[in-house]
C-alpha cells in the first residue's frame, strides 16, 4: 500500500519508537519533551481512532485530532491508575505499558486500512469537509491547539523543575503500593511497610534514616534497629522491609522516619504513619 495512505501511521510509529531510546539511553530534557509530549497527549488516542475508523467517515480532520487528544489523555490517566495497583507508577512502567498499547494498535490500524479499497481509505487531504460546521471546526481546532500548547508548557516546566536534585523518600503499604497501610493494630500486633529511598541528587550521597517511635519496636529487614546508614550512587534505589508494633494502646500513634544527608544535622525529609492501637 502506498505511503500516502499510511504517512500518519508511520509518523506516529516513528515518534513512539524514537521515544524509547530518548528515555532509556539519554537524560536529555529536550529529546524527552520533544518526543514525549506528542506521544502522551496525542499518539495513543490517534492510534485508537485510526483503528476504529480506518476509512473515510463523516469525521472531519479536526474532529479526528480532537478525539485523539481527548482519548490520549484519558488513556494515560487510566494507565497510571492501573499501574498503581498492578505495578508501580514510574517512567519505565509508563513507557512499557503505553508503548505496548500504542504500537500494536497502530499495526491493527494499518491492517484495517490496507483491507479497504483505495477510494475508501482515510487520508487527511481527502477528509470530509462540511461547510455547515466550518466555524465549529475552527473553534475546535483553536481549543485543541491551546490545550496542547498549555499541556506542552506544563510538561516543559515540570521537566525543568525535575532536573533539580532531589531524593525520593516514601512508604508503601503491605502489597508494595501506595495504599492499604496498616492504620489499625492491636497492642504488640505487627504491621508491615516498605520504606523506599531513591537518590536523584546527581551525585553519590550518604544518607542516615532515624526511626522515631514513642513505644514498641521496629525491625528493618528483620533486624531490630532505629537507624539506617546507607550510601547511594546517583539514581540508585533502596527498599527496606519494615515491621513494627506498639506496646500500649492509643489513638494516632506515630511511626516517623527522618532522613538526613551528607552528615547534616538538619532533617532533610520526613515521612510517617499514624496508627490507632487498641
Amino acid at each position: 500500500m502506498r505511503l500516502k495512505y499510511n504517512l500518519d501511521l508511520a509518523l506516529a510509529a516513528l515518534f513512539s519508537l524514537l521515544l524509547i531510546p530518548a528515555v532509556v539511553f539519554t537524560d536529555s530534557l529536550a529529546a524527552r519533551v520533544t518526543l514525549g509530549v506528542p506521544f502522551l497527549l496525542f499518539i495513543p488516542g490517534y492510534a485508537l481512532v485510526a483503528a476504529f475508523f480506518p476509512g473515510r467517515t463523516r469525521l472531519s480532520a479536526v474532529e479526528r485530532l480532537a478525539y485523539s487528544a481527548v482519548l490520549s489523555i484519558a488513556l494515560v490517566m487510566l494507565d497510571g491508575l492501573l499501574l498503581n495497583y498492578v505495578w508501580t507508577i514510574d517512567v519505565y512502567p509508563l513507557l512499557i505499558s503505553l508503548e505496548g498499547l500504542t504500537l500494536p494498535v497502530l499495526t491493527i490500524a494499518w491492517m484495517r486500512r490496507r483491507d479497504l479499497i483505495e477510494d475508501e481509505r482515510m487520508t487527511f487531504n481527502r477528509a470530509e469537509s462540511r461547510p455547515a460546521t466550518a466555524i465549529i471546526d475552527k473553534i475546535l481546532m483553536g481549543v485543541l491547539v491551546l490545550a496542547l500548547v498549555a499541556a506542552g508548557a506544563t510538561a516543559v516546566y515540570a521537566g525543568i523543575k525535575n532536573t533539580q536534585p532531589y531524593s525520593e523518600f516514601y512508604l508503601l503499604g503491605v502489597v508494595g503500593k501506595a495504599a492499604d497501610y496498616p492504620q489499625k493494630l492491636a497492642v504488640n500486633e505487627n504491621g508491615q511497610l516498605t520504606l523506599v529511598l531513591t537518590n536523584h541528587e546527581k551525585q553519590t550521597v550518604a544518607y542516615i534514616v532515624k526511626i522515631i517511635q514513642g513505644d514498641g519496636h521496629t525491625l528493618i529487614d528483620g533486624n531490630k534497629q532505629n537507624e539506617i546508614r546507607v550510601t547511594l550512587a546517583r539514581g540508585q534505589k533502596q527498599s527496606y522491609a519494615v515491621s513494627f508494633s506498639f506496646e500500649a494502646a492509643g489513638t494516632g500513634k506515630k511511626l516517623e522516619f527522618d532522613l538526613y544527608k551528607d552528615g547534616s544535622t538538619e532533617v532533610y525529609l520526613i515521612t510517617y504513619l499514624r496508627v490507632d492501637v487498641s
